[in-house]
């Protein structure tokens, strides 16, 4: 049970490193177009896989070995990402809702890129 406890928090703080600058940075005062949206999304898809081989070569990840955890941080990890991101940044007194469906959006594509490679990567 606490090796699970130990997976758990582990998992969260680091995809909350790595998700980091969408917890911090301000919206932009322009709304983006679709063509910047597109480029946002595969943007950090691309990111996030580059982020989960990295990931997985300097680190075996020993307990996503277990398969009934690897599908768990696939389904969780990034909707409670995007829902912390959300949350936290509703906090500020300038957030739109614009901004945070984009911050959910690109947290959750962050995230998606980032467990989809190590799910198949350490398979």
């Amino acid at each position: 049970m606490l090796e699970f406890l130990v997976y758990l928090i582990g998992e969260l703080l680091f995809n909350t490193l790595l998700n980091l600058p969408f917890f911090l940075l301000r919206e932009p005062r322009k709304e983006p177009s679709a063509v910047q949206w597109i480029g946002d999304v595969l943007g950090t898809l691309a990111v996030g896989v580059a982020l989960g081989l990295l990931s997985v070569w300097i680190w075996g990840h020993p307990l996503l070995a277990w398969p009934s955890l690897r599908w768990a941080n696939l389904v969780l990890s990034p909707l409670l990402m995007s829902g912390l991101v959300v949350v936290w940044r509703k906090r500020r007194p300038s957030a739109t809702a614009q901004g945070l469906l984009r911050a959910a959006v690109m947290t959750f594509c962050l995230t998606l890129g980032l467990v989809v490679t190590r799910y198949f990567s350490l398979g």
